[in-house]
């Protein structure tokens, strides 16, 4: 017969304040091999996408290659001693497209809700100036 055994974090490993918006299994997440630091923090994932390959429609020249992608998510790191929550930021991830497994390019954006607002706007502003073209 085979016992199971459930995980066990260290003492204080819980966050005391959770927001709403954390879909996170913080002890789940220790059982499968993240640090203590990794565990506790909240976090909820967003949508993301694969960039398709763009082509000039009369030459067929390739203007984008596909594979580039971005991702979003939000996080907020709890401190160890629980008197401290960090603030929440909206993280904007991009890489450019893959040349192999091992070497890519890319960068996050660690955005407060202002960042992030701002950063709407100013999308919103660019794309309706192309639709009105």
């Amino acid at each position: 017969m085979t016992a199971i055994v459930e995980p066990t974090a260290p003492e204080g490993f819980e966050p005391t304040y959770c927001p709403s918006w954390c879909d996170k299994d913080h002890l789940q997440d220790f059982a499968e091999g993240a640090t203590v630091e990794q565990a506790r923090e909240h976090l909820i994932g967003g949508p993301g996408a694969v960039l398709p390959e763009l082509r000039n429609i009369v030459g067929e020249q390739i203007l984008r290659p596909g594979g580039g992608v971005w991702n979003l998510t939000t996080t907020q790191d709890t401190a160890l001693d629980k008197a401290t929550v960090g603030i929440a930021t909206i993280n904007l991830e991009v890489h450019d497209v893959f040349e192999n497994r091992f070497q890519h390019n890319g960068v996050t954006l660690h955005l407060t809700v202002g960042d992030a607002l701002e950063l709407i706007a100013g999308l919103t502003h660019q794309v309706n100036k192309l639709l009105q073209a």
